[in-house]
């Protein structure tokens, strides 16, 4: 998902994008609730999740992330079992820092 930070849609800036991307535009160019319903929905296609293969989906306490109800409810019908860092604590738990970039 390409999120761009302009108000209305322009298709030219995806020409080069890999296949399978999106694009999302939002003013401010920062992710919210709605922005990341959109994410969530295109993981739950692609991940695939149900009752014999539920999916762990980690993320951060961001507002966007966390006070959404229907992102909860979603979560739950699709089998997603959200997992929220305690704030302030993204940059000691997150995996990638941790194992991938600090090898």
């Amino acid at each position: 998902m390409f999120l761009f930070p302009i108000k209305k849609e322009n298709p030219l800036l995806m020409d080069d994008a890999p296949p399978g991307s999106f694009a999302v535009y939002h003013e401010s160019g920062w992710i919210n609730k709605e922005t990341f319903l959109v994410w969530i929905k295109k993981f739950i296609e692609h991940s695939n999740p149900g009752l014999k293969k539920p999916v762990l989906l980690i993320i951060d306490g961001h507002n966007s992330h966390t006070k959404s109800l229907e992102l909860v409810n979603l979560a739950r019908a699709n089998n997603i079992v959200l997992l929220c860092f305690p704030p302030h604590t993204t940059h000691w738990l997150q995996p990638l820092d941790v194992l991938s970039w600090h090898l």
